[in-house]
């Protein structure tokens, strides 16, 4: 019966978010976005889109959030947002939490019809993640500009999805970025891979636990990347335990 009144709520989340939302809202994004200024356009955008995302997940699915730590947040100034990868969920609902930032995302997202093509006018840093060399040289080049002008860059340094409960090694491009754009990380743990599984479908009810933890500043960037994974590591481990 759980798994029937959840299919039932993801079919309809799923209907209206990518069938009804995305064209109409995607489509005059298409035609209007190119004359809203580049570092406006996450506000105007993509950061409306998803918060939408994330209200009829709350609403339908009954994916509700709590977020602790939001003292931590700076303003004013571009850090490298480092953050566990477990579901497409956060993929909205740091869009919503910090602005204006941009995101390293998998090239092949932007081929995504309507969604991509719009996501595109964003200007994120779109890598090939198999040319690793190459990918870690553009987000050291393309993230330095970014923090320069204010803007953050969030990062799953974990490079795809994980398990529930676990974190993958962090790749180094997070700190190295943080290093040479002379910016702090600022470490992000979340659980929304209990309620939004990567191994089906089927999206279920219950509250995410986001902890945004206190800024890390760069000195060596080998030793700052692996207290990076332990901080978040030790953060998704407290909240699987219960806060």
């Amino acid at each position: 019966m759980r798994n029937f009144i959840a299919g039932i709520r993801t079919v309809v989340f799923m209907t209206l978010l990518w069938g009804i939302i995305t064209p109409l809202w995607c489509i005059p994004m298409l035609i209007l976005g190119r004359l809203i200024p580049k570092n406006k356009r996450s506000n105007y955008i993509v950061r409306p889109y998803a918060y939408v995302a994330v209200q009829l997940a709350r609403f339908i699915c009954g994916i509700k959030y709590e977020v602790i730590g939001l003292e931590n947040i700076p303003k004013n100034r571009g850090v490298v947002i480092a953050c566990n990868h477990q579901s497409t969920w956060e993929t909205f609902f740091l869009q919503i939490l910090f602005t204006p930032q941009t995101q390293v995302i998998k090239k092949s997202l932007l081929n995504i019809p309507l969604f991509g093509w719009t996501f595109r006018l964003q200007d994120p840093i779109a890598i090939d993640r198999d040319a690793k060399s190459k990918a870690l040289k553009q987000i050291i080049k393309e993230g330095t500009a970014k923090i320069a002008a204010g803007v953050s860059v969030s990062i799953f340094p974990e490079g795809t999805r994980s398990s529930v409960n676990e974190v993958a090694e962090f790749s180094p491009g997070a700190a190295m970025l943080a290093k040479k754009a002379n910016c702090n990380l600022l470490p992000v743990s979340l659980n929304p891979g209990v309620f939004w599984r990567k191994d089906t479908w089927l999206k279920y009810p219950g509250t995410v636990t986001v902890v945004i933890h206190p800024e890390i500043s760069v000195e060596n960037t080998k030793a700052t990347n692996k207290i990076l994974e332990d901080t978040v590591r030790s953060g998704v481990k407290i909240i699987e335990q219960g806060i």
